[in-house]
């Protein structure tokens, strides 16, 4: 079940971009590239499960339950990931994070909330020493990013609770309980872009606009 969901997942965003006609070349083809190393690695555990028991390879029981659960994926090796982040590193499940705070919402949100399942979600990581120089950059990097990706971006800017984003014209959440800066190993300019699938797809602690760019058109035309 679970590697069905997956399979699911992955394919159909990205047959809708091939439909709408903003896929790139070869995106359809990464599906098979990400995919069938999974379906080939359950198969042979589900043989092995079956002659020696569920868990038999492993005494973490924790670790177990991730792998069975599907959690554990890494699609490091596909041609649509990029980035030199080893923590997280791109191609692996994105890290949830709690206790995030935004104007005007009286509760706290979780990271997991703000992710769409139909497009792309790039987040940008303004530290307490943030500039306004660094606004203007970050600005319009993301603006780069959102004609790549043709519309199909949501951009949000997490900051640290004591930087000065005020006049930033993104939308802010704040980073209040400082939980996404430990799971992401952010800091001043990380940027991490999330798949509709829920895996980064970008992931870099120090940026530039061509980098982002370039991976975004590995995925859309």
């Amino acid at each position: 079940m679970n590697t069905g969901i997956q399979d699911a997942h992955n394919l159909a965003w990205k047959l809708a971009l091939a439909v709408e006609g903003v896929a790139a070349t070869g995106l359809l083809a990464s599906y098979d590239a990400e995919r069938r190393p999974v379906g080939e690695e359950v198969v042979g555990r589900t043989v092995r499960s079956a002659r020696e028991g569920i868990g038999a390879d492993s005494t973490d029981p924790n670790y177990v339950i991730r792998r069975e659960a599907q959690l554990l994926i890494d699609y490091d090796a596909s041609p649509i990931v990029a980035g030199t982040s080893d923590q997280p590193r791109p191609g692996t499940r994105a890290p949830d994070a709690r206790g995030l705070t935004r104007d005007a919402v009286t509760f706290d949100l979780r990271l997991f909330s703000l992710l769409g399942r139909i497009d792309h979600t790039l987040l940008f990581y303004a530290g307490e020493s943030t500039t306004a120089a660094d606004q203007r950059d970050w600005e319009q990097l993301a603006a780069a990013a959102f004609a790549a990706a043709y519309d199909h971006l949501d951009v949000y800017l997490i900051a640290d609770p004591k930087a000065d984003v005020a006049e930033t014209i993104s939308p802010i959440i704040r980073d209040t309980a400082g939980d996404f800066a430990r799971a992401y190993h952010a800091r001043q300019g990380s940027i991490f872009v999330i798949r509709p699938d829920g895996y980064l797809g970008f992931a870099q602690h120090a940026p530039r606009e061509p980098d982002v760019v370039e991976y975004l058109r590995s995925t859309f035309g």
